[in-house]
C-alpha cells in the first residue's frame, strides 16, 4: 500500500547481529514473508558470502569476477554498522509455499532476503517429510 513504510524488526536485528559477532553461533529460524515459508539456519554475512563465492568455482573468467565482487562487498559489509543490516541471510534454507510444497523442490539453498520484507518469525527450522 502506498504511504505505508515497514520497519525492520530490532528482535531479528538482534539475533543477526548475535550470528555475525560469533562465527560457530548458530540460530534456527523460520520466516515469513510474501505468503511464503523460509526456514533454515540464520548465516552471518561472512559465513554467506564464503559460502555464495563457492557456487562461483567453475574456473571460468567470469565466475572469478563475481568473487573478486563478492570479496568487495564483503568488506564493503563489514566496515558497515550494525544499524545499517538491511539483509537476512540463511543457509540450509528450504522455502515452502503457501499449501506447505517446498520450493525449489531441492534439499536446501543459500537464501537472502530484505529484512524489512520479513512478516514474522519464529525460532526453529521447519523439517521436510
Amino acid at each position: 500500500m502506498p504511504g505505508i513504510v515497514k520497519e525492520k524488526d530490532v528482535i531479528l536485528q538482534l539475533m543477526i547481529d548475535a550470528v555475525n559477532e560469533s562465527s560457530d553461533y548458530e540460530i534456527a529460524v523460520t520466516l515469513n514473508t510474501g505468503g511464503l515459508l523460509i526456514s533454515g539456519t540464520l548465516a552471518g554475512v561472512s559465513d554467506y558470502f564464503e559460502e555464495l563465492k563457492k557456487e562461483f568455482e567453475g574456473g571460468h573468467e567470469q565466475d572469478e569476477h563475481i568473487r573478486s565482487q563478492l570479496d568487495r562487498a564483503l568488506e564493503r559489509l563489514d566496515a558497515a554498522s550494525d544499524s545499517d543490516i538491511s539483509y537476512i541471510h540463511l543457509k540450509g534454507a528450504r522455502i515452502y509455499d503457501p499449501s506447505g510444497n517446498a520450493v525449489p523442490n531441492t534439499d536446501t539453498v543459500l537464501w537472502r532476503g530484505q529484512l524489512k520484507e520479513v512478516d514474522g518469525f519464529f525460532l526453529g527450522a521447519l523439517e521436510r517429510t
